[in-house]
């Protein structure tokens, strides 16, 4: 497995992260934290070595 492109020290987070739009029958698909009380649209860290649209299409693939 590859590692993300995340990196911190004690004072900063250096989080590259990927996320795209999906709009279907007029409604855009977000995700909700554990919490229900923030909303974020679909995505995740990218790989080192991957490139942002590879990161998005992986992330969007089923999970089955």
């Amino acid at each position: 497995m590859q590692a993300d492109w995340l990196f911190r020290n004690e004072n900063y987070i250096c989080n590259f992260r990927s996320v795209g739009v999906l709009i279907r029958n007029n409604k855009i698909l977000v995700q909700r934290d554990k919490d229900g009380l923030e909303y974020a649209l679909p995505g995740g860290h990218v790989k080192i070595g991957e490139s942002s649209i590879e990161a998005v299409i992986r992330e969007y693939k089923p999970q089955c």
